[in-house]
C-alpha cells in the first residue's frame, strides 16, 4: 500500500510539473503577443492575471452588489398561487369547480 501511495503522489508531482511548465509556456506566448500593436485582447488578458487589484474588477474585493428586491403585491401573487394551486388539486382529484 506504501509504495501504491508513493506512485500516486509522484505521478501527481509529475503532472503538477507538466501543468506548471505550460503554463508557462502559455503566459511567455501571451506576454510577447501582448506586445503586438493589434493584440487588444491579447493584452487584457495579460494584465487581468498579471494585475487583478487593477484589471480584474472581478478579483476586487472592494466590489460590491446591491440588490433591490420591490416586494409591493407580493402578498397578492402569493394569495394567488395558492389559489391556483387548490383549483388544480380539485380538477386532478376529479372535483371541477
Amino acid at each position: 500500500m506504501e509504495i501504491y501511495l508513493k506512485r500516486i503522489y509522484l505521478f501527481r508531482e509529475s503532472i503538477d510539473e507538466a501543468k506548471r511548465l505550460h503554463i508557462e509556456a502559455v503566459e511567455q506566448v501571451l506576454a510577447t503577443q501582448a506586445l503586438e500593436p493589434k493584440s487588444v485582447v491579447d493584452r487584457i488578458f495579460f494584465l487581468k492575471c498579471w494585475k487583478p487589484d487593477r484589471y480584474n474588477p472581478v478579483m476586487r474585493t472592494e466590489l460590491r452588489t446591491e440588490i433591490s428586491i420591490d416586494v409591493r403585491g407580493l402578498d397578492a401573487a402569493i394569495e394567488r398561487q395558492k389559489v391556483m394551486d387548490t383549483q388544480l388539486m380539485r380538477t386532478e382529484s376529479g372535483f371541477l369547480t
